[in-house]
């Protein structure tokens, strides 16, 4: 079989999103109990809040947040291309060009009696 870029492999295999076996009887077994462990988990959280245990409410808010939010992941940060002196003279003067023409409308704009 030839690969072939956007096709997978098995076209008829489990459906995106579809949960296997373990996590289905999982899901059973808490229903037939009543058990929402995100609510508990919650309700944990806010109770040892408002008894000052803010470690273990911060585990609990913790815990939680993977479920709202996407985990953060590291960036890697690269240095900025290099700048002439020409160029960065240019910028420079722009920037005092634009800074003098702010100033000059915010006098503009100020209301009487406020300078």
């Amino acid at each position: 079989m030839t690969f072939v870029k956007g096709v997978s492999g098995n076209p008829s295999g489990r459906p995106k999103g579809a949960r296997d076996k373990l996590n289905r009887k999982v899901d059973e077994k808490l229903a037939e109990l009543g058990c929402d462990p995100i609510l508990g988990l919650g309700r944990i959280g806010m109770k040892a809040e408002e008894e000052g245990d803010l470690a273990l409410a911060a585990r609990c808010y913790s815990d939680l947040a993977q479920y709202i939010a996407p985990k953060r992941r590291s960036v890697e940060i690269v240095p900025p291309a290099q700048i002439d002196e020409a160029r960065l003279e240019q910028i420079h003067d722009l920037f005092m060009d634009m800074r003098g023409a702010m100033s000059a409308a915010q006098v503009l704009v100020l209301p009487e009696g406020q300078e």
